[in-house]
This record gives structure tokens, sequence and C-alpha cells, in this order.
């Protein structure tokens, strides 16, 4: 088990002082927590564009606008029934529908309004998609980097399409980009084959893949991120690599955090031609 990197910072002020510090942690330990930040909503947002400013994503101070959001999970009530360990919110990566039709989502700024459950519950597990990338042989690495994936959802007729390995917009690594969203057909058929259709034995092999990809992402602790929230903790998760998902025990009452999306300033998706 692995715990996210912990600063002690208890003021805006002093989170933006160091940025530089948040900034070197974030690329090598996947997620940083701020403990005892505590900050209002409109704290939150100036450090958001700060952020921005060093680590090259909007909001920043020329883009300042910011997506918020308020998630306390009132829409799935599975999680009071489930124990600290369980997982009531399934596995996923953030909007991978976005590589293709906006820019992606890849980081939150969350910043925990309410905790008021005992720490082993409402925990958030992060697993490394650059580290599953690396881990793999260097004929399924060659094999995936020429795949593009389709999955649905019930939210919208056509299918979506994306490119399975993408190069991460900070580190330039390698990550795996699969969709793993509870709503959709998880995660997906292989569309494009060195974009052209794939053969059935190509599409059997992607099956295989990630089948295995996915089983590696639930079930591996060894290299599982768990974050044991505190109220006032402001969490900066690299989505664009970190699938994650949230464990129960908790009422929505007892746990409320409110977000902002960050997204890359400059994007260009890999056109992906119909097969």
């Amino acid at each position: 088990m692995l715990e996210p990197r912990i600063f002690n910072f208890s003021t805006a002020n002093e989170i933006i002082d160091n940025a530089e510090k948040i900034l070197e942690s974030f690329k090598t330990d996947i997620v940083v927590c701020i403990r005892g930040a505590n900050l209002s909503i409109e704290d939150q947002h100036l450090v958001a564009q700060k952020l921005g400013d060093v680590f090259g994503w909007a909001p920043n101070s020329s883009e300042p606008s910011g997506e918020q959001y308020v998630e306390s999970h009132k829409r799935l009530e599975n999680k009071e029934s489930l124990s600290g360990d369980e997982v009531f919110l399934n596995w996923h990566m953030e909007h991978v529908e976005y590589d293709q039709t906006n820019f992606p989502i890849i980081a939150g700024i969350w910043n925990m309004l309410t905790f008021t459950t005992d720490s082993e519950n409402g925990k958030t597990y992060f697993y490394d998609t650059a580290n599953l990338y690396n881990n793999l042989s260097d004929k399924d690495k060659d094999f995936l980097s020429r795949c593009d994936c389709t999955w649905s959802d019930y939210l919208r007729e056509d299918p979506y399409v994306s490119q399975v390995v993408q190069t991460h917009w900070l580190t330039g690594e390698k990550v795996i980009r699969l969709n793993l969203n509870e709503r959709s057909t998880i995660p997906g058929n292989l569309y494009n084959f060195d974009n052209r259709k794939p053969t059935e034995d190509e599409r059997n092999y992607f099956v295989g893949l990630r089948d295995f990809l996915v089983k590696t992402i639930q079930e591996s602790t060894q290299d599982r991120i768990i974050h044991k929230w505190q109220q006032g903790d402001l969490l900066i998760p690299d989505l664009f690599k970190g699938a994650h998902a949230a464990t129960g025990g908790f009422s929505s009452e007892q746990r409320e955090f409110v977000g902002i999306w960050a997204r890359p300033t400059n994007w260009t998706a890999r056109v992906i031609l119909e097969s």
C-alpha cells in the first residue's frame, strides 16, 4: 500500500509560495495532499489559478475561470451499506472521451469541506497507469501503442473512440488511457489497429490485454495509492494517468468536497481514422 505525498501548509499563500515543490512531487507521486489547508472556495480557486501558472494548466492567471463541482455521491446510495474497504464508486478514468472531443481533464483540485466520518471510511484509491504501461512486455507496449478503442455510453447513441496509449502532458511518460466508467461498456473494444480495421486475432488479443489491465487496476494492492481523508485536506491528483475509485462507510452528509477540473492550455487530439 502506498500513500500520497503530504505537505502541511495552512494558508493559500503558503501553498502558492511552495508551488514549485508541489509540482516536483506531483510529477513523481501522482497524488499530492495539502493537509490542514482548510481553504474557502474563493481561496481554492486562487490556488488552482496560481498552481496553473506553474504547472501549465488552466485555470491560471490568464484563464482564471475554473470548472467547479460539488461531490458528495448522493446518487450512489450503496456507499452507506458498504465498509470503508469496499469500493462503491467503481474504478474509472476521468472522461476519457474528452481526449477526442474536448480538452481532457488532466488534474483535480479537490477541497474536502466536510469530513465527519472515520478516516478509514470514504477512502480514495489511485493507480498510476504510467507504471501499468511500464510493467508490460515490449511486445504488449508496442501492440497497445497501435490501438484505438471504442466504447458506448448510455447517455449517447454514437460510440466514443480514443487512443489507448498517450504521452503525458507534463512528464512525457507513456500512459494508458482506458474508459473504465461504470456507466459504459467497460472498457471497450478494439476499433483501429495501426490506423486500419483490425483482424480478428488482433481484436481477441486486445480483449485479453484489456481484461488483464482492468483486473490489475482493480485488484493489485501492492501499487495502489490510498488516501485517507481528513477535513480540510486539499488533494491534487494527476487525473491524466490516475485511475481512481472510492470506498464506502459514510453518508452524503459526512463527506463532501468541492472540485475544480484542470485542463491543458494547449491540446491537439490525434485524428482517428474511420476503420
